[in-house]
């Protein structure tokens, strides 16, 4: 081997050497590059999950059916409350003259002659509801005023003397008391009470204007009252 061959030998091994150290640098590098990102606390990805639709269908259904609920708790305590609560106040009652068609078409129950003398009905301004008729006739024996309560949710306010007493008759109840009264023409007998027909009401006076042996009044009483008051 000529000293040319031998130079370039070691010149061969001299760039081996220096590439393999260069080499190994850069690797060294990478690989703590690699480790302190490796060491480093990896943030979790959140992940939302997203909810079937059959799962999101039951909850707005369970919020219908609640909304459903109220509304039928509210509408029935409200429904009650008119219903119980509700009362026609006397400064909204007007009252007016009456036919005894217009009567004759609000009674269910009860009925009334059509001959009578005079009739006027009063109703409650505000929700213009008919509230009773106001009668006043003439019998062959008495004078008879008579209120006629039609609807059940009015409360006429009407008081007895004295004790009551109930009779009762082929078609109703009488529910009355008496009063004995002094006049030019004797001894005649006055009597005041109420027959109920269902849901409607009649509430009377009824004076005499014979007199008429007491033994025998209570008999005529019933007698005049049934032939002006009948049922349906």
């Amino acid at each position: 081997m000529n000293f040319k061959d031998y130079f370039q030998k070691q010149a061969e091994a001299q760039a081996d050497k220096l590439i393999t150290e260069s080499d190994r640098q850069f690797c060294k590098a990478l690989l703590e590059s690699n480790e302190e990102v490796s060491s480093q606390p990896v943030a979790p990805v959140a992940v939302i999950a997203k909810k079937p639709w059959y799962k999101q269908w039951d909850i707005i259904a369970s919020i219908a059916c609640a909304v459903c609920i109220l509304v039928i708790i509210v509408s029935s305590v409200l429904i009650n409350n008119n219903k119980d609560d509700f009362l026609f106040k006397d400064e909204n009652i007007v009252s007016d003259v009456a036919t005894v068609e217009q009567l004759q078409s609000d009674l269910k129950y009860v009925s009334l002659p059509n001959n009578l003398n005079e009739i006027s009905y009063s109703y409650d301004s505000v929700t213009k509801t008919r509230l009773f008729y106001n009668i006043k006739q003439k019998t062959e024996i008495a004078d008879v005023e008579l209120v006629v309560v039609i609807n059940e949710n009015y409360n006429y306010s009407f008081e007895f003397d004295k004790e009551e007493i109930t009779e009762t008759l082929d078609s109703y109840s009488v529910i009355y008391n008496k009063k004995e009264s002094i006049n030019l023409s004797g001894t005649t007998y006055n009597y005041k009470g109420y027959i109920k027909v269902q849901t409607e009401t009649v509430y009377f006076e009824y004076k005499a204007q014979e007199a008429i042996p007491e033994e025998y009044a209570d008999e005529a009483f019933f007698d005049d009252i049934q032939q002006l008051i009948g049922v349906k």
